[in-house]
């Protein structure tokens, strides 16, 4: 993220959690890297390997939204 979010009742730029939801603005949001997530999905799909969870996540929302 590229401003604070709060947590609890501190404003904070990262979480140290496995998982964490929370709300923050489509412009704070950073989406999927061309340097680094689109070189391992492909990497998945030329192995056939299974994508991993988090990235199954967001195809299926991209998918759905269309």
């Amino acid at each position: 993220m590229k401003k604070e979010v709060v947590v609890g009742v501190k404003d904070l730029k990262e979480v140290d959690n496995d998982f964490f939801l929370v709300v923050v603005k489509i412009l704070d949001h950073q989406f999927l890297d061309f340097a680094s997530d689109v070189p391992a999905l492909a990497e998945c799909v030329r192995l056939g390997f299974r994508v991993p969870e988090g990235y199954e996540l967001l195809i299926n929302y991209m998918a759905n939204t269309c």
